[in-house]
């Protein structure tokens, strides 16, 4: 049967033109998703029983993209359950861990802030940070508005509107994870960089406060 893409949307594809002459090998350069299955249209796979003049499809494979950043951890014990949850455990992290931290590779491919404090003792025990979250940060500087609220993800590439751009639990991953920065490195240094944003942000829910 056909795959199902209810759950991400829109559907997803890729388009590639053979220019002919023999073999050829393709790979996407500029975007990536994340799927259990794939769909191969307008070619057979090598040895089917397929009399159609069609391309011939010889090897598919998948690659796993993540963030350059350096593992930092390791985690082992006698339990073999709890070594394959672990496992897991970094490959769904790799999988969401781009130039921004995703909310799930198939999807929402935006820089959602709430799982960078949420998942912060697990990222910073399993990887060298030191570089991504400052670039993080940034983002979030960059995105704030004027009267002091941060977006749900930054870079704000897409405006949403109620709690989809305006949520405490999101936002407040400005004041939380400079400080979790320090907790786990010593380094006060996006704290003290980026103390002006985060009373800014407390500011503002203060402002918005109803009870």
């Amino acid at each position: 049967g056909s795959i199902n893409q209810s759950q991400s949307g829109a559907p997803y594809y890729y388009e590639y033109t053979l220019k002919g002459g023999g073999e050829e090998k393709w790979r996407p350069r500029f975007s990536y998703y994340g799927y259990r299955y794939i769909q191969i249209e307008g070619a057979k796979p090598e040895g089917a029983a397929d009399t159609r003049d069609l391309p011939v499809w010889t090897e598919a494979l998948s690659c796993f993209v993540y963030n350059s950043a350096p593992s930092a951890g390791s985690f082992h014990c006698s339990n073999e359950l709890f070594n394959d949850v672990h496992r897991i455990i970094v490959n769904a992290i790799k999988s969401n861990m781009q130039a921004v931290f995703t909310d799930c590779p198939h999807r929402e491919k935006l820089g959602w802030l709430e799982q960078l404090h949420l998942n912060g003792p697990g990222l910073f025990y399993n990887f060298n940070l030191t570089r991504l979250v400052p670039k993080i940060l940034r983002d979030m500087q960059d995105a704030q508005l004027p009267n002091g609220l941060i977006p749900d993800i930054a870079p704000e590439y897409v405006v949403f509107e109620g709690g989809f751009r305006d949520s405490p639990e999101w936002g407040s991953a400005a004041v939380v994870l400079p400080f979790m920065y320090y907790q786990y490195y010593g380094d006060p240094s996006l704290v003290t960089g980026y103390y002006e944003m985060m009373k800014r942000y407390v500011d503002y829910l203060s402002s918005t406060a109803t009870g």
